[in-house]
């Protein structure tokens, strides 16, 4: 009797070619949903490792900005799992 295929049994070029055509075909709208997540944690990253490597009173700053980075990726992190979600319904 012969196993079922797998994902597991796949090559993996063909798994990363159904995965860039998924990418291909997403909308606009699911973009929008990973770049507003992703762009404000870059450059709140960014700005946070400038601020903190050149100021000299980075001490004073750093709680609040820690906190801001800290809701940056938790505001990343949700906006990619709405893409990610948006992503598995097109599938």
């Amino acid at each position: 009797m012969a196993k079922p295929k797998t994902r597991a049994d796949q090559p993996l070029l063909q798994i990363v070619e159904e995965a860039t055509e998924l990418l291909r075909r997403a909308d606009m709208n699911t973009w929008v949903w990973w770049f507003a997540g992703t762009m404000p944690f870059v450059c709140g990253l960014l700005h946070y490792v400038s601020d903190m490597s050149r100021a000299a009173s980075a001490w004073d700053r750093l709680p609040g900005a820690s906190l801001t980075m800290g809701l940056l990726y938790w505001w990343m992190k949700v906006a990619q799992a709405v893409f990610s979600d948006r992503l598995l319904r097109q599938l």
